[in-house]
Order: structure tokens, then sequence, then C-alpha cells
């Protein structure tokens, strides 16, 4: 039954794309299909100018601002702005992971992830910034750096007003409104709202320092307290750097 249905489904497809010969049920899905190929994005988002070429994908778009998830898993509390996404999550509640790294034996559900996982090992950073320039080797994080270089900042604290690009950035500042730190430092007993606070401030105490000044070769344990540093030599701080 099921290879019947597949085989009408098939035959079914009449309208296919001279380039790809990718078969649609008709002729208005392949006109829509064709502008894949063009390489034309008319619409953009308002507020990162990330542009698309169906208006369809900005709408799903914009609920990575809005911080909109109606596709929810019915297995945990994970949920998703589009079907297809939660469609592959569903994926890591089956156990399987059939796609292993040969470098490290992690393993994936997809063979796209162990595509994207293999670019560290390798060095590669193939995905740029077209505004500064920084590469990263994950297509997420690009998504989110880019945001970085928006004004626009949709997520507001109610407390102090402070504005984030994404809704998580805003989850996470809103600890900082919470009188209990729950992370202490077992070394100097700093107390930090979050467990990567604690683990960035620990490097304090180790003695490494790991980011280097390439002006002056001064050294810092924290890449945060470098880039602050830098300013010093691009005139934004009027203070002599102490070498």
């Amino acid at each position: 039954m099921d290879n019947c249905v597949k085989t009408h489904s098939a035959r079914n497809r009449t309208h296919n794309c001279e380039i790809c010969e990718k078969g649609f049920f008709s002729a208005s899905q392949l006109k829509s299909h064709k502008v894949s190929h063009t390489g034309i994005k008319p619409y953009s988002c308002d507020i990162c100018k990330k542009k698309f070429q169906f208006l369809a994908h900005v709408k799903q778009h914009m609920r990575c601002h809005s911080g909109e998830r109606p596709y929810k898993c019915k297995l945990c509390d994970k949920s998703y702005t589009q079907s297809s996404h939660l469609s592959r999550h569903m994926s890591t509640h089956t156990q399987q992971r059939p796609h292993k790294c040969e470098m490290c034996e992690k393993s994936f559900t997809e063979r796209r992830k162990l595509d994207i996982h293999l670019n560290v090992h390798l060095g590669l950073k193939i995905h740029k910034c077209t505004i500064c320039q920084k590469a990263f080797s994950y297509p997420r994080t690009i998504k989110k750096h880019m945001l970085t270089h928006s004004e626009v900042k949709p997520h507001k604290c109610k407390f102090c007003e402070k504005e984030f690009v994404w809704r998580n950035g805003l989850n996470k500042h809103m600890l900082t409104h919470k009188e209990e730190k729950t992370f202490k430092c077992p070394s100097c007993g700093k107390g930090f709202h979050h467990l990567q606070g604690l683990k960035r401030h620990s490097l304090t105490h180790s003695g490494i320092k790991a980011h280097q000044c390439e002006i002056c070769e001064k050294k810092f344990a924290l890449l945060a307290t470098l880039t602050r540093h830098r300013k010093v030599h691009f005139g934004k701080k009027k203070i002599q750097c102490k070498v």
C-alpha cells in the first residue's frame, strides 16, 4: 500500500524544475520554487534586516524576535518556531544517533549536524560576517552575531529598561535582579547569578592569562577584559596603557 501511494505521488508531480529536476504538483508551486534559484531576496526583516526569498519565511523568522514558539514537543518542555525544527528534535527522543564523528566519537541524529560539527575539528570558519568579517564554525552562531550589528533591541527589561536583541538574553539578565546569587566562588566567595559567570571568574584565580594584546603585549585572563583594554589603544578611553 505504501509503495502504491509513493508511486501515485511521484506520478502526480508532473511539473519539474529544469534546473534541479525537483517535481511539484502544480505550476504555481514550480513558479515559487524557481525563485530559490535566482538568489533574489525581496523580503527583509524589519528588526535585523535579514533578507528572504519568500514572505512566509519572514513570518517564520519573526518568531525569533518575538519569542513565539508554537510547535511544542509532547515528550519534553522544548518548543520551536518551525514545525520542521520540531520534527528534527523528535529524533533526539529515539536515542538513535547514527552519524558518529571519527575524531571525537561524538554522535548526531542528522548527517547535517555532523557536517557542521566537523568544521570545528578542521578549524574551518566558513560563516563570515559581511560587516566585521568575523568568522564562525556554526551557522547558528553567526545568526546571533549578526544581530549585534542591529540597533534594534525589542526585548526590554521591566526593572531597569535595559534592552536586548534576543529574548534569551533578557531572560538571563532578569536573574541579575534577584538578590540571591546561587553560584559561589570557592576561592573568594564572590557570588554569581550564572554558572557561566562563575566559570569566567574562576580564570582570574588560575593565573592563566591566555588573551594577549597584539599592540602592547599585555596579557589578560578574560577576553572581555582584553576587549575593554583595546579601547585604550584606539582612543576610546583617554588614559595611558600601563604595560
